[in-house]
């Protein structure tokens, strides 16, 4: 299997169970407190891993964050490239309402003190035949994209949270872009956020790129990157789970992961999409974010056993 490195952010979550989310000038009691070690390239290094893949991670930590280090290295993932900021670790607040839907803030810390150095730093050793998966939480993301691309390595980039800085960022090098609708909308320039009309639109915009568009409980579409127009031939659709949810937190992080494995031992779009819809739906079912990343054997088991119903295709 190729090897992968996941630059991004390691965060400290403090998830608050809740009845509704609050809404502005709203003081509320919560059901439940706990804290968990999260950020979306934690999250996603331990889907990898946890899916079967050579991963390493690059990235910063504040002096508080010698835990989430150690829990990264537990699970099979190469912390050698993880530097100590000056800084604290990163944070989020996170609530999750009745319903499994969550609304979070997010503080970078450690991860907003990446410099061009560092990610030069965490580059080496790496090059032709290796991958890089990217995200939207650490700071010199543009330079990553850049030198990860001169040094031929395939560039996957999740750009999560959307925000203005992905209009800034050099998207033409990505070979893999991961987006959900939000994303997908924010890059292109789509009037709609109908399936259909997100791919073709970030199709055409990109049409070198492999494209992944994750829809939540509407399932998934990955297009070929063979051109700009969307059809059968090269555009597969998979359907969501089908389970109860009580906690969507790492559900996107995981799908990811798994995706990208699955893709990296060259298994097949559908094929693909399948395990990740499969991890993903496992994952919603439980609280939490990097606890309820399941293992491959769990996923496979499902997948296995029949026990596990696929909503329609969008």
């Amino acid at each position: 299997m190729k090897r992968i490195l996941v630059i991004g952010s390691i965060n400290l979550d403090e998830v608050y169970s809740v009845s509704d989310i609050v809404v502005p000038g709203q003081t509320v009691s919560c059901d439940s407190y706990n804290r968990y070690l999260g950020g979306k390239g934690n999250n996603q290094a331990i889907a990898l891993a946890r899916a079967g893949a050579n991963v390493a991670f690059g990235g910063k930590v504040g002096s508080d964050g010698s835990d989430a280090v150690g829990f990264l290295a537990s699970c099979g993932v190469d912390t050698g490239r993880i530097g100590l900021s000056s800084g604290p670790t990163g944070r989020a607040v996170i609530q999750v309402d009745r319903r499994g839907e969550n609304s979070i803030i997010v503080y970078g810390g450690a991860n907003r003190d990446i410099g061009p150095n560092d990610i030069e730093a965490m580059l080496s050793g790496w090059g032709e035949g290796d991958a890089v998966l990217l995200q939207n939480e650490i700071s010199s993301l543009a330079e990553a994209i850049r030198r990860a691309h001169e040094r031929g390595m395939k560039v996957f980039l999740n750009p999560s949270p959307a925000d203005s800085v992905i209009a800034s960022l050099p998207l033409g090098l990505v070979d893999c872009l991961i987006l959900n609708a939000l994303e997908a909308a924010l890059i292109s320039g789509a009037e709609s956020d109908t399936p259909d009309t997100l791919l073709s639109a970030v199709a055409r915009r990109f049409p070198g790129a492999e494209i992944l568009i994750t829809l939540g409980s509407r399932g998934s579409l990955w297009h070929s990157g063979a051109g700009s127009a969307v059809s059968a031939g090269n555009t597969v659709r998979m359907g969501a789970a089908s389970v109860t949810a009580v906690d969507t937190t790492a559900a996107g992080d995981t799908f990811t992961g798994y995706f990208i494995a699955a893709r990296l031992r060259g298994a097949e779009p559908e094929a693909s999409l399948r395990e990740a819809s499969a991890a993903a739906g496992l994952c919603v079912t439980k609280r939490g974010a990097v606890p309820s990343i399941p293992e491959r054997q769990a996923v496979t088991d499902a997948l296995g056993s029949g026990s596990l119903a696929f909503r329609d295709p969008p």
